[in-house]
């Protein structure tokens, strides 16, 4: 897949994921209480099952820049070598060389 193609691809997961969140969120509880009859939490099991691809754990965080998936720190969605660089250059607010 080109650079392009793995971006969108991920831009659609994360808007599926968004989309169905509540929902999901909402028959998971359902799926989890105690007190609700077996015959409901299997119907909610199933649609669970059949939103599998909606769910967040599908999501792979990658670097907004390069678009590598391997060593993405979080909050700035960069991958290491990128962080790096950038961090070096002075483009990330707060961020300095550490030296001990």
């Amino acid at each position: 897949m080109t650079f392009q193609a793995k971006f969108y691809s991920e831009q659609k997961k994360r808007l599926k994921v968004a989309a169905w969140e509540k929902k999901r969120s909402l028959w998971k509880a359902l799926v989890n209480n105690q007190h609700i009859d077996d015959k409901i939490k299997i119907k909610f099991y199933k649609k669970l099952r059949q939103t599998r691809t909606c769910s967040s754990v599908r999501v792979k965080n990658r670097c907004v820049v390069s678009n590598r998936s391997l060593s993405v720190i979080r909050f700035f969605r960069l991958s290491r070598i990128v962080f790096r660089l950038y961090a070096r250059d002075g483009l990330l607010a707060g961020v300095r060389k550490s030296s001990w």
